[in-house]
């Protein structure tokens, strides 16, 4: 078995085959490391070590290893779990709106629409979100290893909007999570836009962790953007500049969506305070280049730099706090799930989810995508920049804000 598992994208490594591994050993961490933080103020994290890929997180309590085995085991599926449900060429996709659609993405690094047309694509089925009305999706768009006969077409995926759970319907909440954020984080960076500002010193009364909020603020700059334009649910961005240059992390970043502004900013501090903890304990470097899907992480500890905020657009246009107290969060709209997927279908219906259970470890699997929307997060890898969601926020090729997001 190749043991630098990394190799197995033909994207990158055509002279090496393709990760089809069906061992149980893929299932069995090799390593499992645990933050060293003694703050009993501040929730742990926890990295999973896997002979292919790695996973982790940041929670208190049993939430702590289920999180962090749930990216685990999520990102293995996505190497070596998609099945292709059918090979065809993509002129036999029905509805020709959506075959159109499809097309579009293809085109985008083959620029021959017949050559896309005529092409037999690997296929993967999905469902729509609305209705769960089966259509199929590309492989390659779903899939973290290659089909190298569509490479020339469509060549790039990555792990967002991606979630298991023992439970199908947790899975899928936590995959549209995601997905409104990455949406969210992409549509506010290329259009250089946000919505509102929220201040920092609410962290202290909306989430569990009121002292290591503190010690944050004591200690650098902490902003918070909601960052989900023309978006439904909430969506929060922030960032950790460090006051002393002399500190191991100068910076952090956090993002999340939820129903409530008080779950989306929970969501995004926990993940902040991951993003420091993974920089701070200096995740090896060399144990990462050998793990599948690594290489954003490894570009993630370049950002950990004094000058990175200069890179940040939001960080020239700051506005004065709109959210300051708890009286104004409480103004603020609460969704239920059946009002965010009805305003979410009022941008587009073709928006489709991936499934797959796994009964031996009784984990089911989804992802959310949608031609209408970003399909990835990686701005030099033919990312679909004239999508449906990209033009209701006036972004175009021409004016698209492509500066390097400093995001793990």
């Amino acid at each position: 078995m190749e043991s630098n598992m990394d190799l197995a994208r033909f994207r990158d490594y055509p002279h090496l085959p393709q990760c089809t591994v069906k061992h149980a050993s893929i299932h069995y961490p090799v390593k499992i490391k645990l933050s060293n933080e003694s703050l009993l103020c501040a929730p742990k994290s926890m990295i999973i070590d896997g002979i292919i890929s790695y996973g982790g997180s940041t929670g208190i309590g049993l939430t702590l290893p289920c999180k962090a085995y749930g990216e685990y085991y999520e990102r293995n599926h996505l190497f070596t779990g998609v099945q292709v449900s059918s090979y065809k060429k993509l002129n036999q996709i029905q509805p020709l709106s959506y075959q159109e659609q499809l097309s579009s993405l293809c085109q985008l690094k083959v620029t021959d629409k017949e050559s896309c047309l005529d092409h037999v694509f690997a296929f993967t089925q999905v469902f729509n979100l609305f209705d769960d009305q089966p259509q199929e999706f590309f492989y390659n768009g779903i899939s973290l290893t290659c089909n190298k006969e569509d490479s020339p077409f469509i060549n790039y995926s990555d792990s967002c909007a991606c979630a298991s759970h023992p439970q199908k319907e947790k899975a899928l909440y936590n995959s549209l999570m995601e997905f409104i954020e990455r949406q969210a984080l992409l549509g506010s960076w290329l259009s250089q836009s946000y919505q509102y500002c929220i201040n920092p010193q609410l962290l202290k009364e909306v989430t569990p962790y009121e002292e290591l909020a503190e010690l944050f603020l004591d200690n650098g700059e902490l902003y918070i953007f909601h960052n989900g334009n023309k978006l439904p649910g909430h969506t929060v961005i922030m960032f950790y500049f460090a006051s002393s240059d002399a500190d191991m992390v100068q910076y952090s970043i956090g993002s999340s969506s939820g129903l409530t502004l008080e779950e989306a900013l929970l969501s995004s501090f926990e993940e902040l305070y991951q993003c420091y903890s993974f920089l701070y304990n200096m995740e090896s470097s060399v144990g990462l280049e050998n793990k599948a899907g690594s290489g954003y992480h490894l570009e993630f500890q370049k950002c950990n730099t004094r000058t990175i905020r200069e890179t940040i657009p939001f960080m020239n246009q700051v506005k004065p706090c709109t959210i300051n107290s708890l009286q104004d969060l409480n103004q603020v709209r609460r969704y239920t799930t059946e009002e965010l997927l009805a305003e979410l279908q009022d941008i587009s219906r073709d928006i489709y989810y991936y499934h797959a259970h796994d009964k031996a470890l009784g984990l089911h699997f989804t992802k959310i995508l949608s031609p209408d929307f970003f399909t990835h997060m990686s701005l030099n890898n033919n990312l679909n920049i004239q999508n449906k969601y990209a033009r209701l926020l006036n972004i175009t090729q021409q004016n698209a804000f492509m500066g390097k997001i400093p995001f793990p």
